[in-house]
């Protein structure tokens, strides 16, 4: 893919609400992005965007309501979309793995599937799939 391509892609994901840059008004493409920031996206995606951004109880002990992605987490969460760690934390600022943005978007594409019957068999195509 070339530069232009990418830069194009992110602006229309940024005009369509999706993606966003930091306060600061950078918008770091070579950073990481956070487990609370891939459920902020896969929100944005379904069109939920500033409606999901407000406060909720996500059940996770380290998500307090007041969390800017509290509403997202809960809205991806109560989809089957993400889940949390087996002590019941779901660590929002922690860097996502390649694994977990594989499963969340696995799981998104089953969510859509089971909801419009459009996509038929959901299959992620990834190199190292049998390591996820």
């Amino acid at each position: 893919m070339n530069i232009e391509n990418l830069l194009d892609q992110i602006e229309d994901m940024a005009s369509k609400g999706i993606i966003n840059g930091y306060p600061d008004g950078t918008f770091k493409a070579e950073k990481s992005i956070t487990r609370a920031e891939m459920a902020a996206l896969i929100a944005r995606i379904q069109g939920y965007g500033e409606t999901a951004k407000g406060s909720a109880n996500t059940g996770f002990t380290d998500v307090p309501a007041s969390h800017w992605a509290s509403g997202y987490i809960a809205q991806a969460s109560n989809q089957g979309i993400v889940n949390g760690y087996g002590d019941g934390t779901f660590g929002p600022e922690n860097e996502i793995t390649h694994q977990q943005m594989y499963v969340m978007m696995y799981r998104y594409a089953r969510f859509v599937e089971n909801k419009t019957g459009s996509i038929g068999n959901v299959s992620l195509s990834m190199s190292d799939r049998s390591s996820v």
